[in-house]
């Protein structure tokens, strides 16, 4: 964002009146409203700074940092959801008896990447809402996704009785379901 426009909006953020910072002389008019012609509250605007050192790194914190006070309640609800993501996959891990990465595994069976934890979760949230018995929690995952069994469904094809291929879901697939 043009460093301009972004002080505009951290003014409306800030409800002080904008001006030109180098020619304070001139006469600024500020109109800035939503969709309906309604000026934008204060409470309603975030600008988002560039990474400036003086407010520190960790490696949970992104690159673009916002006023301090919202990057508190930022960094703490991130800690929240890291906590709660942890305490899952350990006890999803003990059920489980899996030595995989479970976030990862979640992750690539109901995404596109490996790395989409969350957008998985809210994928499949509805289905386990609904769901009235959990039939499976007995199995072992790594019996079942067990790379040599993945292995031998990807290379078999699943052959029926006459050498026909009667070709199952790819491995991918299986793994995905």
């Amino acid at each position: 964002m043009k460093s301009s426009l972004a002080k505009t909006f951290q003014d409306i953020a800030d409800e002080e009146n904008s001006g030109d910072r180098i020619f304070k002389d001139r006469i600024n008019k500020r109109v800035v409203t939503d969709e309906k012609g309604t000026a934008l509250p204060p409470e309603s605007v975030m600008v988002v700074l560039p990474y400036e050192e003086a407010f520190g790194h960790s490696e949970k914190t992104s690159t673009l940092l916002v006023n301090s006070k919202l990057r508190e309640e930022y960094k703490k609800l991130n800690l929240g959801f890291e906590d709660a993501r942890q305490r899952l996959l350990a006890a999803l891990k003990q059920h489980t008896g899996s030595k995989k990465d479970l976030g990862r595994e979640i992750s690539s069976t109901f995404t596109q990447g490996e790395d989409q934890f969350y957008k998985a979760l809210l994928r499949v949230q509805d289905e386990l809402l609904k769901q009235k018995t959990a039939p499976f929690t007995t199995v072992r995952y790594d019996v079942i996704f067990d790379d040599n069994v993945l292995a031998l469904l990807e290379g078999a094809g699943g052959k029926g009785k006459g050498g026909d291929q009667q070709r199952s879901r790819p491995a991918q697939e299986v793994r995905r379901r």
